[in-house]
């Protein structure tokens, strides 16, 4: 016969639960993330490694060609973005001038249109710059750490997920040990389930963002517009963020399309991304069909 507690009891009880998992999730985040990313890449490589083992491959060697072809995708894909990248800073001298011409033609604007002095405007730059290079130390040493975390991260998920694929009997066991012995089926359900959604989720995101990269490449070359490729391969990752990501890349296409281009193609170029960003809400955001 099971104990029934009064209602106070249970909710402190359930608040202190979800403070200590919110307390431990952020003690361990630096261990919690980069596993959250591994359990997701690993239920997305689990049928290529089912596929591999049917074949009469080694399970060790079939989870390792596995990770080792998902890490040397990535790799290829960090490697194009760089390559994209450089190629974009390589003229950063050239898009420094024409800013340089555009923030002119806008400090004459402000001052014939709201009376405002080039020597106000020049003032209040100065003392923004002044603040920005006050925080600049933390600034860098922020960016300094963030990048090495990445890089842990980035060092990590490969290794977690070799050890969930060639464990995963073992973490099943252990999951369906923990409920009692008449719902093992129902927890081996839930668990198929939840793999298979975050499995459509993650096919679901990568297709999104092939659609979004080739239709963006091809529209900026039509137009014309410089850097098309790096621009394209931006704003589709960026609209792998929900909601903010695709107004975020159409801002930052139109200011390099602003800087780079004539203003005719501009024009074009912001009426075509404003029609991306109205279809786009007119869907929402990818989670694939089961």
């Amino acid at each position: 016969m099971t104990t029934k507690y009064p209602y106070h009891e249970r909710l402190a009880f359930n608040l202190l639960s979800i403070c200590l998992i919110g307390l431990i999730i952020y003690l361990g985040q630096d261990i919690l993330l980069p596993l959250f990313f591994s359990v997701l890449l690993s239920s997305l490589l689990l049928p290529v490694v089912s596929f591999l083992e049917r074949k009469r491959m080694m399970k060790s060697i079939a989870i390792f060609i596995t990770v080792a072809a998902a890490v040397l995708i990535g790799l290829a894909t960090i490697y194009f973005l760089a390559n994209q990248a450089a190629h974009f800073f390589g003229d950063f001298k050239e898009i420094k001038q024409q800013l340089a011409s555009l923030f002119s033609k806008i400090q004459r604007w402000l001052s014939s249109t709201l009376n405002i002095g080039i020597r106000t405007q020049n003032q209040y730059i100065a003392e923004t710059t002044g603040q920005m290079k006050e925080s600049s130390p933390q600034l860098v040493g922020s960016t300094f750490l963030s990048l090495t975390q990445v890089l842990t991260y980035l060092g990590l998920v490969p290794i977690y997920t070799f050890l969930l694929l060639y464990y995963k009997p073992l973490i099943g066991k252990f999951i369906t040990s923990l409920f009692p012995n008449g719902s093992k089926s129902s927890v081996l359900k839930i668990v198929t389930e939840c793999q298979v959604i975050s499995r459509s989720y993650l096919s679901g995101l990568f297709f999104d963002f092939v659609i979004v990269f080739a239709l963006n490449t091809l529209g900026f070359v039509i137009l014309g517009i410089k850097y098309a490729v790096f621009l394209a391969l931006v704003a589709a990752l960026l609209n792998l963020v929900p909601y903010v990501g695709m107004l975020i890349a159409n801002v930052f296409c139109m200011a390099i399309t602003l800087i780079t281009s004539q203003f005719s193609r501009c024009i074009v170029g912001s009426s075509y991304s404003r029609h991306r960003a109205a279809d786009r809400q007119q869907h929402t955001h990818p989670m694939g069909s089961r």
